[in-house]
């Protein structure tokens, strides 16, 4: 039996990486990954623990512990949940438990602190530092919660991820409060975990220009580590989603050009996950995009990096004349073959999307892609909507957690669902992304033609109209007018914004880092603007082989 104790700081660590295998015993400075970690945390006083496996390839890491008398505890390789709370048996419910892992050697026992007083203080139950909510660069990640919540979450889930990743359960049922680097840098887009090679040559950097690597503060790392970075943009990407149909296939009714070179498709999305984009949207239907985010994913070890959103094709076009005891394995098997594609065992999001699709042969269709969630092929299910009925629905199905939506400066179709949307958030598990930001293109074209074939006769006035409002936004681009005005609206959680070219993708990045107007300051530029229909705001009625 341990000793009762106020704290205790957990560092999870292991040898079996799939990403950089024996990451924890790479040397920083001459030290080994997890010594490093784990002195870091220490370095104020507080008890740390590394919590490793008891496969025969963490003995590395247990001798290298040893070595320097760290304290450390073996348990199951893959129920990590369990093994952290058998780590900390013979502690009070009220002990306070830090979780970081090996590969995030940042943290520092003063901030480890700053936390601890933070928590106390405000009395939180579930307090976090990690991304953007934080201010703290991509693996600069601590967790703190109570003893009690580590053993409650052990005796109530069942899921294989959740035993896997810890804490998913806490973040679901405790109230989850975030701790702030305070600093007015920017730091939320740079990169501090050790996942690749390339990460590691990267934090070997940072850390080469400091004498004594276990104190330097965590301030002067982060700002070392902003230094040191390459081929990151000082913007807020946490709601940009790569649409990436047109790495697939020609798309947009603007666009006079094939789809992008491999090359440059590949660089589109390097510098996508290089400013932390975190959803990467594509579809069953959408040619050869599954297969070249698949490829790029799978070269990079980078799937953990990014979330990968894809679509089913219309049930019709694959299920129309099979029986119903077909119908199971059938979806199964297209489901598969998009993991095939995208070098993954698992779709992260699949959404529906026709979503009439919902209710296709009564309801099997969808009952069985929630079976598919049950067996963990599928992560989470999604519906693409099209109309205000569809919107209404979906907010109605539990099972939806991401709805994506048409949206753009010209759509008020929306308006009398928009409550409901901040209602059901409120309620449940709810992401909206909205796409056709730029409306397939039209929205950035002075080509009256464009928009004729958008059924708009008199495009000259509407473009003139749009022209006027974008020289009173003082913006440079009628890009960074829709971006902006689509930002300011507080129910969108993610802009789904295509492109064709890499200085494209960075061009638009970089609208995201524009000072956020209230959604007041757009409507009173907006007034003057006509009403427009679905014949306008949906391409599906398009003319668009005039």
């Amino acid at each position: 039996m341990h000793k009762k104790i106020k704290s205790i700081v957990l560092i999870q660590a292991r040898l079996s990486s799939n990403r950089l295998p024996a990451k924890a015993i790479l040397p920083i400075n001459k030290l080994p990954i997890v010594v490093l970690a784990s002195l870091r945390a220490g370095n104020t006083g507080k008890k740390v623990r590394v919590v490793t496996s008891i496969d025969q390839g963490d003995d590395l890491i247990e001798s290298e512990l040893r070595e320097r008398e760290i304290d450390f505890y073996r348990g199951s390789l893959n129920n990590v949940l369990q093994r952290f709370v058998e780590s900390i048996d013979g502690y009070d419910d009220s002990a306070l438990v830090f979780r970081l892992t090996a590969d995030n050697i940042f943290p520092d026992g003063k901030l480890l602190d700053d936390m601890e007083n933070y928590y106390l203080q405000n009395d939180c139950e579930y307090l976090v530092c990690n991304g953007e909510s934080s201010n703290a660069p991509y693996g600069v990640s601590v967790e703190l919660f109570r003893a009690q919540h580590l053993r409650e979450s052990l005796k109530k889930v069942k899921s294989d991820y959740d035993l896997e990743h810890v804490t998913p359960f806490l973040s679901r049922n405790f109230k989850k409060s975030f701790f702030t680097f305070n600093s007015s840098k920017k730091f939320s887009n740079y990169r501090a975990t050790i996942d690749t090679f390339n990460d590691y040559l990267l934090i070997s950097q940072v850390f080469k220009g400091f004498i004594d690597p276990i104190n330097v503060p965590v301030y002067d790392l982060v700002e070392e580590l902003a230094k040191c970075s390459k081929n990151v943009l000082e913007c807020n990407t946490s709601k940009f989603v790569l649409g990436c149909a047109q790495l697939g296939m020609k798309y947009g009714i603007t666009n006079k050009n094939s789809q992008p070179s491999n090359q440059e498709s590949l660089k589109i999305l390097a510098t996508a996950i290089d400013n932390n984009v975190a959803f990467l949207d594509t579809a069953m239907d959408y040619g050869t995009s599954e297969t070249v985010i698949g490829n790029f994913l799978a070269s990079t070890n980078t799937h953990h990096r990014t979330s990968v959103i894809t679509k089913l094709s219309k049930a019709k076009d694959f299920l129309e004349n099979c029986h119903q005891e077909q119908i199971h394995k059938i979806i199964l098997s297209k489901v598969e073959n998009s993991c095939y594609k995208l070098n993954t065992k698992k779709i992260d999001y699949l959404l529906i999307h026709n979503f009439d699709d919902i209710n296709y042969m009564n309801g099997e269709v969808f009952k069985v892609l929630n079976k598919l969630v049950n067996q963990g092929i599928i992560g989470s299910l999604g519906a693409s909507i099209q109309s205000e009925e569809e919107l209404d629905k979906a907010l109605e199905i539990s099972e939806i957690k991401l709805i994506q939506m048409p949206f753009n400066i010209l759509d008020t179709r929306w308006n009398k669902l928009i409550e409901k949307i901040k209602l059901m958030k409120s309620k449940r598990n709810l992401i909206i992304h909205v796409r056709s930001v730029f409306l397939q293109g039209l929205l950035l074209s002075d080509d009256e033609d464009h928009w004729k074939k958008a059924n708009i006769n008199d495009g000259k006035k509407i473009i003139s109209l749009l022209r006027g409002i974008l020289e009173r936004t003082n913006y440079i681009s009628m890009a960074e007018l829709c971006i902006n005005y689509v930002r300011s609206q507080n129910w969108v959680d993610g802009i789904l914004i295509g492109v064709n070219e890499e200085n494209e993708l960075i061009a638009n990045l970089q609208t995201f880092s524009n000072k956020l107007r209230g959604n007041e300051f757009f409507e009173k530029l907006l007034e003057d603007l006509p009403k427009f229909d679905d014949t306008t705001l949906n391409p599906a009625f398009w003319n668009v082989n005039e």
